[in-house]
């Protein structure tokens, strides 16, 4: 037998993953604002020694990255808008985000109806007041129409959130950060100066509610096909047709349009709150359950901004409402819900459940 040995160099190049960073959605704010604290989102698998850099106008607030966190504070007294870039670079890569921060010529608690022009016209029986605060381009409208409906919108830059009620007797008012309209004691839609929108109905001693964190927001307060009152509400957020019920008996339905997929959440409870974040996430919790140990049981059902949902039980502390943790999700955590998908949360003889019919994109693994 023979052998034969051979000797040959090996180079081993390391690879340097590259460095990235999240997004951050623009930002509308009051004069003299609380210090903001916001994350980066910031990834580097290497832990390479990661670098800063910031551009934005310094004059009218500062910045600064701590702990991969951007932190902005107010200048006093100083409003306007700029757009803040943030670049992070280790020795190989970079990646940059960038918004617009707008800061109001007011501070949070003054009364928008003292900041700016007010005009009070009729048009054919409609009465309308208008509120322009022109430093900030931004324009407060409440309308009596001449059939006694009413209506109000806030115009900021170029976003619009408004609303109408087609219920006689409504009533519509400026309040001190924007507009509301409400009918009797059971429902009340706000816009604010903030572009932000709010919609409420109240049945029994549970309120079921929908924020929406962005401006573009649009409701309609209206009867069903009962003659019962209940409100719509509607935004669109990039490729995101997103809508809001609230129904007359207190449930709600929060439906998302996207890639002509329709995702929805149907809740029979009173009470579920539903939030509408800037980026297009959409987040409802629905029921209260107690579970004899002082905490509360409830669903959270959440439609992300790429298509993706989750729905999970979660157990919420009835003396400490930040404190929350997860109960258990309905498929798995690392799992998400297609597009298209449907939930449906409902409580039977004291007990939530979690329904979900999933649209299958692709196959199913039940781990």
């Amino acid at each position: 037998e023979t052998s034969r040995t051979s000797s040959f160099d090996v180079n081993v190049t390391a690879v340097n993953d590259a460095v990235s960073i999240g997004s951050i959605e623009n930002m509308i704010i009051y004069k003299n604002f609380d210090d903001k604290n916001i994350s980066l989102g910031v990834e580097d698998s290497d832990n390479s020694r990661l670098n800063y850099s910031l551009v934005y106008d310094e004059t009218l607030l500062n910045a600064t990255v701590l702990n991969n966190r951007l932190i902005i504070e107010s200048i006093e007294g100083l409003s306007g808008d700029t757009d803040i870039n943030v670049t992070v670079s280790d020795t190989d890569s970079n990646a940059t985000l960038g918004f617009n921060i707008k800061v109001l010529s007011f501070e949070d608690g003054d009364s928008v109806e003292e900041q700016g022009e007010v005009e009070v016209s009729s048009d054919d029986g409609n009465e309308t007041l208008t509120i322009t605060v022109a430093a900030d381009n931004l324009k407060v409208e409440t309308t009596e129409h001449n059939d006694n409906t009413v209506s109000h919108r806030i115009t900021l830059e170029s976003r619009v959130t408004s609303a109408i009620s087609n219920l006689i007797n409504a009533v519509v008012e400026v309040i001190s950060n924007g507009v509301q309209t409400s009918y009797e004691e059971k429902i009340q839609v706000i816009a604010t100066v903030l572009g932000e929108a709010i919609h409420r109905l109240r049945v029994d001693t549970k309120t079921t509610e929908a924020t929406f964190e962005s401006a573009g927001a649009n409701t309609v307060i209206d009867e069903d096909a009962n003659g019962n009152a209940e409100i719509t509400s509607k935004i669109e957020i990039g490729d995101r047709n997103i809508t809001i019920v609230a129904r007359a008996d207190g449930s709600a339905e929060q439906i998302v349009e996207q890639d002509g997929k329709t995702t929805k959440m149907t809740s029979t409870l009173k009470g579920t709150k539903t939030v509408v974040k800037a980026n297009g996430d959409v987040e409802s919790t629905v029921g209260e359950i107690d579970d004899t140990r002082g905490y509360f049981i409830k669903a959270m059902v959440t439609s992300k901004a790429n298509g993706d949902s989750r729905a999970k039980l979660i157990r919420v502390n009835q003396n400490d409402a930040a404190d929350i943790e997860d109960f258990g999700d309905v498929i798995s955590p690392s799992r998400a819900l297609a597009n298209g998908s449907e939930v449906k949360v409902y409580e039977l003889g004291s007990t939530l459940y979690v329904h979900v019919k999933i649209k299958l994109d692709s196959a199913l693994v039940i781990e």
